[in-house]
């Protein structure tokens, strides 16, 4: 299927970028939306099957589980996603389960877990990255590798909050921090490497069974579950960002993804000189990526684009499809001017500066209901 492609007009006067990318002189972006059975392929900055908001799989996993209820006691989203961490990792028993190996369906997991069956790592990232689809969020399917040559499925959910993705290990039920701010994969791998992670700390739960955790704890031994019995938290644990392979799709519920051979055909890896020499990796051959914007490309962001269109006025044009950005499951623009009430806006309408001081915000909002970062333009009447 082919799938259309618009150019937008040369750049306007002004642009403001939400979140912190350059400006650049020409945009090409995709339209909004392209559904194909239940699915909506992102082709810029990388190639990426999402999750369509009418998947019927994601309601079904909402209404016959009780995630949502518990994650979102959370106050803030940030607060929510980790809430959602903790409900997996206490919902899912651990134990190697390699004839249930392929299996990536949340529903059918959560349904034998009910049965007693217990699962390893690969269920628990795509029990994870399910719920959090189901919610609105963006969330992705990594495998890793440490340096032991042990490998590793985890997630990253794109935080609206913070305006950056973030590592989840749903099966320790960690994520990591620095400076109190929760990291990606990427930079989790650039402290191993600045300094063999000294600076990171290891956030255990979320809510009230948090614990927090630095190297100088090491190992840190738990009796959660059988991941913390058999293998503490130790100097290892931030060694598994030496091998990085993220799957180019997070549509597991579509034809049974997760389960078939659809799952491996699109898989990105980090390759450069720290593991360039390993080729005992068997997702060695896969597609190396060298833009790392690309893999942490922007979620959810809207650029404004402003000019004069006389006097006290300006023409503005919103782009939530801009460089380095994609918006999945977009619905609308919302605005807020002055500091007013939100309200529903167009992606093209004038803008009257009635005052010394004009602000205007704007967000998106996808077809979840879940709105995106805020990003503001000041203009000054003079």
């Amino acid at each position: 299927m082919k799938h259309p492609r618009r150019r937008y007009r040369p750049e306007p006067d002004e642009t403001v970028r939400g979140l912190f990318l350059p400006v650049l002189t020409t945009l090409l972006v995709l339209l909004p939306v392209s559904v194909l059975l239940a699915e909506e392929r992102q082709w810029q900055p990388l190639r990426f099957i999402h999750e369509s908001h009418e998947t019927p799989g994601l309601a079904q996993l909402r209404s016959e589980f009780d995630f949502d209820e518990y994650a979102l006691r959370g106050t803030s989203e940030l607060g929510q996603m980790l809430l959602l961490k903790n409900w997996v990792f206490e919902n899912v028993d651990f134990k190697h389960n390699y004839p249930l190996g392929n299996l990536r369906n949340a529903l059918e997991i959560l349904r034998l877990e009910r049965s007693g069956a217990t699962f390893h790592c690969s269920h628990f990232a795509a029990v994870y990255m399910q719920c959090a689809v189901s919610m609105g969020w963006t969330a992705r399917y990594f495998f890793l590798r440490n340096v032991k040559e042990e490998e590793h499925a985890v997630n990253e959910v794109w935080s609206n909050q913070l305006g950056k993705w973030i590592f989840v290990d749903v099966t320790w039920n960690v994520h990591i921090e620095k400076g109190g701010v929760p990291l990606s994969i990427l930079e989790i791998r650039n402290e191993w490497i600045r300094n063999g992670g000294r600076d990171v700390v290891y956030v255990f739960g979320a809510g009230e069974n948090e614990a927090r955790y630095t190297h100088e704890d090491f190992p840190v031994e738990r009796s959660d579950n059988n991941a913390w019995i058999w293998w503490p938290l130790d100097e290892i644990f931030i060694t598994y960002t030496w091998e990085i392979a993220l799957i180019g799709r997070n549509d597991f519920f579509s034809g049974r993804v997760g389960e078939g051979e659809g799952f491996w055909d699109l898989i990105y890896i980090v390759r450069d000189s720290l593991n360039d020499w390993d080729t005992g990796w068997s997702l060695r051959g896969r597609t190396d990526v060298d833009d790392m914007r690309a893999l942490y490309h922007d979620v959810n962001r809207v650029d404004i684009h402003a000019s004069p269109a006389d006097e006290h006025t300006l023409a503005v044009h919103l782009d939530a499809f801009g460089p380095y950005n994609y918006s999945p499951n977009f619905q609308g623009f919302e605005i807020r001017l002055n500091g007013g009430a939100w309200k529903s806006a167009d992606a093209d309408f004038t803008w009257e500066l009635n005052r010394r001081r004009n602000l205007l915000e704007a967000r998106m909002r996808n077809r979840f209901g879940v709105s995106g970062p805020v990003t503001r333009l000041v203009r000054v009447r003079r």
